[in-house]
């Protein structure tokens, strides 16, 4: 994100699009709209991940066709630029979808295990493939793979005699763990595809309304402090966001709107400065004095920059999420024309 507000301010147009694979998405909005070329980042994976899942790049590269592919070197993960926010580690065991997978399969092989006098073990597999489809439904693809993994492992070890070891006495069995494992691969595969095209719908028609609710209100909006008390409604309603508005008055920003409680300091007045002048986000989480305490995007208009907001999310200890942040860039795309508008009426 703070790549594409640079390209913004460079003269760049940006876009984001929705769709399940990365490479299949690039490539198809590149040959919409008659690309030639892509710069691509050189992947900063391990060799063996790129082994086991593949990436971007390469399948960019092989599904490109006649577009030129450049792959520029990048930054090993523990190159991190100064002042650039570094993820906070997480405890392997908390909120690890693995670790949940593994947990959901022991569960399924107990309740197996109950029932498993009056039913057979050919039909007790139905039970497992359940399991890897709420996997796949909760947690993704990747984990709904290692549950089905699991699931083969626990049927062999607990219902596939002999019992309590990995040992087959039958080769049978084998094409049985084979046939489960494929199908539960499968199946996670389309439960997977089907959740995320799901989750892309429910976004783009989440974000079409709020922009279309927000320019009927802004409409309706005659004055300057209208307007602003308008956006920062929707802002706190759908991003859960305090905000802040700065118009410039003489040489300086002034507070024009503040939401109540939102205390801004020097810090925050000077960021605020910055990002009215530079044209580019400064402040809390970002590579620009990010001591701040609220993230300020600048209002712009095909006349330049006409004032900034302030955005600070109602836990100070949070950051502005990534599907957050198109909407407040929206948000604020809408109020500086909005504003333009209300400026030009009083100048009637």
């Amino acid at each position: 994100m703070k790549g594409m507000e640079f390209a913004s301010s460079l003269g760049a147009e940006t876009v984001t699009s929705f769709g399940i694979s990365i490479a299949e998405e690039v490539v198809r909005y590149a040959k919409k709209n008659n690309v030639t070329r892509i710069i691509i980042g050189h992947p900063v994976h391990t060799r063996w991940r790129e082994q086991v899942f593949g990436s971007v790049a390469d399948q960019i590269v092989r599904i490109s066709g006649a577009i030129d592919i450049i792959i520029i070197s990048s930054l090993k993960p523990n190159e991190v630029d100064e002042g650039e926010r570094e993820e906070p580690r997480k405890s392997m065991f908390k909120r690890n979808p693995y670790w949940y997978s593994i947990w959901l399969t022991l569960l399924v092989s107990i309740f197996a295990a109950l029932i498993r006098t009056y039913i057979s073990p050919t039909n007790l597999v139905m039970f497992f493939l359940i399991g890897v489809v709420i996997a796949a439904i909760s947690w993704g693809l990747r984990p709904a793979i290692f549950t089905a993994a699991m699931s083969v492992l626990a049927f062999d070890f607990f219902f596939i005699p002999p019992a309590l070891t990995l040992r087959v006495s039958d080769t049978q069995n084998l094409i049985t763990f084979g046939a489960f494992l494929f199908v539960g691969v499968v199946i996670s595969l389309l439960v997977s595809r089907s959740r995320d095209l799901a989750f892309a719908a429910q976004w783009r028609e989440e974000y079409t309304s709020t922009l279309y609710a927000l320019s009927l209100d802004l409409a309706s909006s005659k004055d300057s402090l209208n307007i602003l008390e308008t956006v920062a409604s929707h802002v706190s309603r759908t991003c859960h966001c305090k905000s802040a508005f700065l118009l410039p008055e003489k040489d300086e920003l002034a507070i024009d709107y503040a939401s109540a409680g939102l205390d801004m300091d020097e810090k925050d007045m000077t960021a605020a400065d910055w990002a009215f002048r530079s044209g580019i986000a400064a402040g809390k989480d970002t590579d620009t004095l990010s001591s701040a305490h609220l993230k300020y995007y600048p209002l712009r208009t095909v006349n330049g920059v006409i004032g900034v907001m302030g955005v600070l999310p109602d836990e100070q200890e949070r950051f502005v999420k990534m599907e957050q942040e198109r909407l407040l860039q929206a948000f604020a795309n809408q109020a500086a024309i909005a504003l333009e508008r209300a400026q030009l009426w009083d100048q009637l």
